[in-house]
């Protein structure tokens, strides 16, 4: 199919973004500030004719979906491939949040990181990057959809 158009999203704002300890971890709502963006964004979306919605089963992200769908009508259809990087349990079991923020920011603001790296010991850059991989694939190969809006997190958009 010609003229096939994939909008990438990010979720909303989360009270981890506001408080600046940003991070994959955790299921953590959308801020007052963080709905009232997605319904601005849904605002622009009126105009545009999509034929289906896929998000992250995370909460932040389902609820981002769930606010543009509502205005347009339409169902959102929840992807497990497409969630954020996800750390292992045990790695921050009985570990304060304090120093498990550390750890994230520490993982993320250092470029030398590698793409085989783990993520607080779960998965890496690269798994995340061939789940995604799989499932843009799948969009790709499937004719009847001309346009559709992908939601997930910043690892993944």
């Amino acid at each position: 199919m010609k003229g096939r158009r994939i909008y990438l999203m990010r979720h909303g704002e989360t009270l981890y973004q506001r408080v600046g300890t940003e991070g994959a971890i955790g299921n953590g709502a959308l801020t007052a500030r963080g709905r009232e963006q997605i319904a601005n964004i849904s605002l622009l979306f009126r105009a545009v004719d999509i034929d289906a919605i896929y998000s992250s089963p995370i909460e932040r992200a389902s609820e981002t979906a769930k606010i543009i769908a509502d205005e347009k009508r339409m169902k959102v259809e929840i992807v497990p491939d497409l969630r954020e990087i996800i750390p292992d349990e045990n790695a921050i079991r009985d570990k304060s949040l304090e120093n498990i923020f550390l750890k994230i920011q520490s993982f993320f603001k250092d470029f030398e990181s590698s793409w085989d790296e783990r993520y607080l010991g779960g998965e890496t850059f690269r798994e995340v990057y061939e789940r995604a991989g799989k499932f843009l694939e799948l969009l790709t190969e499937t004719n009847n959809l001309r346009t559709v809006l992908v939601i997930a997190h910043g690892g993944f958009n």
